[in-house]
């Protein structure tokens, strides 16, 4: 009997009145870049799988790794240079 992944998110969303866009749901699953065996579960029907994601504006990726954020942080360092000078 396979286990039902979706089901207890439905169960805990109805139970707290909560609506869900499952356009906008993607599921990422974090993952030991050290292990070989690198086992992910299959996509659930309707939820696309990621490797990446912005949440609360910092970038995470599936391997735990911050290269994506750094990135792009470092892209608006010309901007963010001059925030901290005194203007004269």
């Amino acid at each position: 009997m396979e286990f039902n992944r979706i089901q207890p998110i439905q169960d805990r969303t109805k139970h707290n009145s909560i609506i869900r866009n499952l356009r906008k749901t993607k599921e990422i699953i974090f993952n030991n870049p050290r292990v070989i065996p690198n086992c992910t579960p299959p996509p659930i029907f309707g939820i696309e799988q990621v490797s990446s994601s912005k949440l609360l504006g910092v970038n995470v990726q599936d391997n735990f790794s911050c290269d994506m954020h750094f990135n792009m942080l470092s892209l608006f360092q010309p901007y963010i240079q001059g925030f901290g000078t005194p203007r004269s």
